[in-house]
């Protein structure tokens, strides 16, 4: 499952740049067409076959769906992708704060 979510993740970072800090986690549900990560980004999850013209195979493949009615791999499947969300938003934060430290280092270097 991990696999087809980061399949997503590299899709979702060519299409929209950003889209992590976009998602609302505590809205977050994988089985809802609004509150998926495309219903949350694109207005509705029906977008990929409308917008992007993907098939259903592809969806799975880059974990927006799954072949199941079961509640706990939805659940599960959602639970992927908040983890991954927030490991990718922590990371940009890092990001953030080294960019921040250096700028200041450089600035600091120069009126010296």
């Amino acid at each position: 499952m991990i696999e087809d979510v980061m399949r997503g993740v590299a899709w979702l970072d060519e299409q929209r740049p950003g889209w992590e800090d976009k998602i609302d986690l505590d809205r977050l549900r994988l089985g809802s067409c609004l509150d998926c990560v495309i219903g949350q980004l694109f207005g509705d999850y029906e977008a990929l076959r409308d917008n992007f013209i993907m098939d259903i195979e592809t969806r799975r493949k880059l974990g927006f769906t799954i072949h199941s009615w079961n509640d706990e791999k939805w659940n599960e499947l959602t639970e992927t992708w908040k983890q991954v969300i927030r490991n990718r938003r922590e990371i940009n934060e890092q990001q953030r704060v080294l960019n921040q430290q250096q700028t200041k280092s450089s600035d600091t270097i120069k009126t010296n």
